[in-house]
């Protein structure tokens, strides 16, 4: 059977401990420092996950985050982020780079574990596939892509998962915390406004390609996907 590949970024020895775990896991792992190995390895790889360990000394993390996330190769590869930064800005900066979770130092080895299997759950899909039409907005829940019109859209998989929660259930009010378990899973710890940093992605995006106003902010409550009128 073949191993899921995880690459792990790091520039310290302390993640030899959960190199080590990971490879107990059955995982195959490929440990390299942050730069142009790094590159090389996606490249020469068919890597499934990344581990990318964030330092407080420096913001080299987050930007290899935006590197992959900008580039049409990688930007649905999920990113796992592991740092000892605690302060919630620095959580949703992470979000904001296309990190798809993220884990503060000092890290239990079996957690790890079992929040990269949920993500690579979520990411590898384990629903009915088919496809959900919304105006111009074509949702391949087989393929794991998003279509507006010809043009293909590049969201991370938690962008993906959340898009597709709201496409599922379009006209309805979703409060915040009532996304975070469909999108997260009960194991992860998400605050609320990660959503909103999300949801703001993800109305840049299908702006960008036409499809302005399709998730509307609902005051007091959340959000909501509203299918346009043409659609009823």
């Amino acid at each position: 059977m073949t191993r899921l590949k995880i690459l792990l970024v790091a520039s310290n020895d302390a993640t030899q401990v959960l190199a080590s775990s990971l490879e107990d896991t059955g995982f195959q792992v490929f440990d390299t420092p942050i730069g142009e190995h790094a590159l090389y390895l996606l490249a020469e790889n068919a890597i499934d996950l990344v581990v990318l360990d964030w330092l407080s000394s420096d913001s080299d993390a987050i930007e290899f985050a935006e590197l992959l996330k900008s580039s049409s190769r990688h930007a649905l590869l999920p990113i796992m982020m592991l740092s000892d930064r605690t302060e919630e800005d620095d959580k949703l900066r992470a979000f904001e780079a296309g990190v798809d979770d993220f884990m503060i130092k000092p890290i239990s080895a079996r957690e790890l574990v079992a929040r990269i299997k949920a993500m690579l759950r979520r990411q590898l899909g384990n629903e009915t596939s088919d496809r959900i039409s919304i105006g111009n907005l074509v949702l391949d829940t087989e393929q794991r892509q998003l279509f507006a019109g010809n043009h293909r859209l590049a969201f991370s998989p938690v962008e993906f998962k959340l898009l597709e929660f709201l496409m599922r259930h379009p006209n309805k009010v979703h409060r915040r915390e009532h996304l975070l378990e469909p999108v997260w899973g009960r194991s992860v710890y998400i605050e609320k406004r990660t959503v909103d940093v999300l949801i703001r992605r993800i109305r840049i995006r299908l702006s960008e390609n036409g499809c302005r106003g399709l998730i509307e902010t609902v005051r007091g409550l959340g959000y909501r996907f509203s299918i346009p009128q043409s659609e009823d």
